[in-house]
């Protein structure tokens, strides 16, 4: 179906052309856009001009016709919308349809390749280096039912001991230990662990 170049229009008593390509209307060789149009027909208060602006038609007794079809009746049925803002009109089903949302964008992937390099992949490997050096802990025996170790001063060498039994005398708090002393590795290890759950930053070399 082809359309007209201007469609005759008319607002409150104010009549006009509306010219097609490019949803502007013209009176006494002046355009206006649709919702100008509206104001000049007296309708402004409405703020629906494509209620208020109907197409043009008259009746046998030339009065004008009251019973027309708004101009947006008339634009969906042709596939077009007037774009006020933008003063034009598009045309084609993309006319009725909504704008599509913009994709989403996301943080590229590194290669393969490169994994073993992300702070990641670095953090897991102190991680799983720590679980090898705890193994040894978690594979001995659990210890009988009813038995409590044993709290000894702590003395690792001679002069420990002559100071523990100095503070004995003088009565200061010794201090005790359940545990045995942890080895370098397992130390840093443990330091590590501590290090990750407090947000703060690992070595940036792996342990030896």
């Amino acid at each position: 179906m082809s359309l007209p170049v201007t469609l005759p229009v008319v607002c409150g008593g104010t009549t006009g052309q509306l010219i097609v390509a490019t949803g502007k209307i013209r009176r006494n060789e002046q355009e206006y856009t649709p919702t100008e149009f509206e104001r000049l027909g007296g309708k402004a208060a409405a703020k629906k001009w494509k209620q208020s602006i109907r197409l043009l038609e008259y009746e046998e007794d030339g009065q004008i016709s009251l019973n027309t079809p708004g101009l947006g009746d008339w634009l969906v049925q042709h596939g077009l919308e007037i774009r006020a803002n933008l003063l034009n009109v598009v045309t084609g089903p993309a006319a009725l349809a909504s704008p599509s949302p913009a994709p989403m964008a996301f943080p590229p992937v590194p290669p393969h390749h490169q994994l073993s390099e992300h702070p990641v992949s670095h953090t897991l490997q102190h991680l799983q280096l720590l679980q090898r050096q705890q193994q040894p802990f978690l594979q001995q025996q659990p210890p009988a039912p009813g038995y409590s170790p044993q709290l000894s001063p702590r003395t690792h060498s001679t002069e420990d001991a002559g100071q523990s039994a100095a503070a004995v005398g003088s009565g200061e708090p010794q201090a005790y230990s359940a545990r045995p002393s942890a080895s370098r590795p397992q130390e840093e290890a443990l330091s590590i662990m501590q290090a990750y759950l407090e947000g703060k930053p690992l070595p940036s070399t792996p342990l030896a």
